[in-house]
């Protein structure tokens, strides 16, 4: 683990406020004592939540572009009734196309201010929990594309009531980590300065916060899953591989992304980036850019990274930041880690939407023809690779419409001619390819189960999209299905129907085979009936993914 556990708390023992052991109350609200500070947090309908816990200290002034340091000490009560501020966020722009529903992205929406001073954690357990509980715990990673994102986007109260109407109760905890060039900066003067993938360095804090405290909210600290999406999932595989031997977690759940492409902390894709910064910036002159990007005021800062592509624009997939290969925390590629077997043993439990690149295929509109596919591959997809190596994967993806994405609708959704083919390499590049190449080496060493959430193909152009499916895994809408096998997993590391409970679900008719090298089943969520909780084997578009597999490697990334 990047920071051991019991060095954290020594150093948070040294401002020299004592331990309580004790949860208790304080005029009907639950309070809790941790080391630095007590916290006096909410209770409603049957929940009991600490919200804005801060669990670093705030990384303003002189600790921008610098690692997470101990929260300081407060005296007295605190209150943690309400979501303390969201990570800076990069602005972005959904694109308006006539009869696009956007409805199934809206369910998880920030309910907090955004700032600088951001790293905090929201803690929700069922009411009554004490100390004693020893409760299990799920940590949630948010996805954003490492360019947005917060903890408030999502209430954990749901969770904690199907669990505890199962009779298996869970503690809930999410967090904020540092996004787009506050948390993810690159470029040679960020690898010189220490100033690279700082948002992995947040999580990792997070995580020996949880192991320290968590059992003060009645959490077990040797119990402890990691569930995640999109770049939440990319996160939770850097834990995967950079902690092969002691994991801060004992299994982990993770929707949407793998071992995503990955480039050097000091290449030219990054470089560029840094350098657009210091000139926005006015730091061009600077003898020391990054000292100079570090006293830089927040808003001459903000506006710089606004002007950098979003998660949503032409570029597609080629995301401006993400997790970099410095050398130091992150040595390898995720792929070359799990190829080469360094990575934990732990459970996991993970899969896909259908339509994974549709959404970030909507700004792809003047992409037309096959020469501009193949220009877009050469420059978004496979930074590097030769006209031959694109032409290898693109030959593989029918110019027919009806063979696209939005997958088996059909020559519906053909926004433009080409749309439907660039949205199914895209998709397939960044996290198909990523989940199969990776589970054909974990199947192996662990038990794996996996999924493929095929829902909502009514949705013109964006049919089972990127993050449709948390609104049914987190139990806000659905038959909680997906809500009873998370916590199954949570709670016994398997997502079937626990041998011996009487609870009502869903899942008590379900069998969750798990993937193995010589079955590769995933359960399927789909509107079809016919074909609705049924198993399907992980083999479709198989040469084509199998090409991009081969070129990916072939370019170590």
């Amino acid at each position: 683990m990047l920071f051991n556990a019991l060095v954290l708390l020594g150093a948070f023992l040294q401002v020299g406020v004592h331990a309580a052991a004790v949860a208790n109350k304080r005029d009907g609200s639950p309070v809790v004592s941790l080391s630095y500070a007590t916290f006096q947090g909410n209770s409603t309908g049957g929940v009991e939540s600490f919200l804005g816990v801060p669990y670093a200290q705030p990384p303003v002034g002189n600790l921008r572009f610098r690692r997470p340091q101990p929260p300081l000490p407060s005296p007295g009560i605190t209150l943690a009734t309400k979501y303390g501020n969201a990570c800076s966020q990069q602005n972005y722009t959904l694109p308006y196309i006539p009869n696009l529903n956007y409805s199934a992205l809206a369910t998880f929406v920030s309910k907090a201010n955004a700032s600088e001073d951001c790293l905090y954690a929201n803690v929700f357990r069922p009411a009554g929990v004490t100390a004693k509980s020893k409760l299990p715990v799920v940590v949630w990673f948010f996805g954003g594309a490492f360019t947005i994102g917060d903890g408030s986007s999502y209430d954990g109260s749901t969770v904690i009531q199907r669990s505890v109407q199962l009779g298996e109760p869970v503690i809930y905890v999410n967090f904020n980590y540092r996004v787009n060039a506050f948390g993810w900066l690159a470029g040679k003067e960020a690898l010189a300065g220490g100033a690279a993938n700082l948002g992995l360095y947040d999580q990792s804090f997070l995580l020996d916060w949880v192991k320290t405290y968590v059992s003060q909210f009645g959490g077990d600290p040797n119990k402890v899953t990691a569930w995640g999406q999109s770049s939440g999932a990319i996160s939770i595989t850097a834990q995967l591989v950079t902690n092969p031997v002691n994991p801060p977690f004992k299994a982990a759940i993770m929707h949407s992304s793998y071992s995503s492409m990955m480039y050097k902390t000091d290449s030219q894709k990054y470089q560029a980036i840094y350098d657009h910064l210091v000139q926005y910036t006015g730091c061009s002159s600077a003898s020391d850019t990054l000292e100079c990007l570090r006293a830089a005021p927040y808003a001459t800062l903000k506006d710089a990274i606004n002007t950098t592509p979003s998660f949503l624009s032409p570029n597609g997939l080629d995301i401006t930041w993400g997790v970099s290969i410095d050398g130091q925390l992150v040595q390898k590629s995720f792929k070359q880690y799990i190829n080469e077997g360094c990575y934990a043993r732990v459970p996991i439990l993970g899969g896909q939407v259908d339509d994974e690149g549709t959404l970030f295929s909507l700004y792809s509109q003047s992409i037309i023809t096959d020469a501009n596919v193949k220009t877009f591959m050469g420059a978004h997809v496979f930074l590097g690779a030769s006209e031959t190596q694109v032409d290898s994967v693109a030959d593989k993806y029918s110019q027919d419409p009806a063979a696209g994405s939005p997958f088996g609708t059909g020559n519906l959704s053909a926004l433009t001619p080409e749309f439907k083919r660039v949205a199914a390499i895209q998709g397939d590049n960044t996290f198909q390819s990523g989940r199969r190449a990776a589970f054909s080496k974990w199947a192996a060493t662990q038990n794996v189960w996996s999924f493929l959430w095929k829902r909502r193909k009514d949705l013109l152009y964006i049919g089972s999209v990127h993050g449709g499916e948390l609104p049914e895994m987190y139990g806000v809408t659905g038959d909680y299905l997906g809500t009873d096998a998370i916590l199954n997993f949570i709670n016994h590391q398997d997502p079937n129907y626990p041998k011996g409970s009487t609870a009502p679900s869903l899942l008590s008719s379900v069998t969750w085979p798990k993937y193995t090298l010589d079955s590769k089943k995933m359960l399927l969520f789909s509107d079809n009936a016919t074909e609705e909780y049924t198993t399907i084997p992980d083999t479709y578009r198989a040469d084509a993914i199998s090409a991009i597999i081969d070129v990916q490697t072939a370019l170590g990334v």
